[in-house]
């Protein structure tokens, strides 16, 4: 658990190396990055699978939902985590909270994909 502000983030972490920070959709958890996790251990990565705000074990505030809160707070968490830059992987309805941190922080970003997701217009 990572105490982020007022909310408490739920997070799984696993294995040595270069930082990815998966990001699930929706209705799901971290625990949809179960069978993920260790084939992006195994090439090489630490990964950080968390429950945003809402969802899983993290906190449900009543507000605070939109695409930038929710960035800032994982960013917030890799930087608590100790990573200046990271990877993202992101799944459904987590590609607008990955779009909003990728684009808040750019030159932290390495990397960014999205898995059926789409960006509104």
């Amino acid at each position: 658990m990572a105490q982020i502000d007022d909310v408490r983030l739920h997070y799984v972490r696993a294995g040595q190396g270069e930082p990815v920070l998966l990001v699930h959709g929706w209705p799901q958890t971290w625990y949809e990055w179960y069978r993920v996790i260790p084939h992006l251990v195994e090439a090489g990565h630490e990964v950080i699978a968390v429950d945003m705000r809402g969802a899983g074990d993290s906190s449900r505030p009543a507000s605070g939902y939109d695409s930038n809160t929710v960035a800032d707070e994982l960013h917030a968490l890799v930087r608590q985590l100790g990573f200046a830059t990271i990877r993202l992987v992101a799944h459904d309805n987590g590609a607008r909270v990955a779009y909003a941190y990728a684009a808040r922080h750019q030159v932290e970003v390495k990397s960014l994909v999205f898995l059926e997701s789409k960006i509104p217009a």
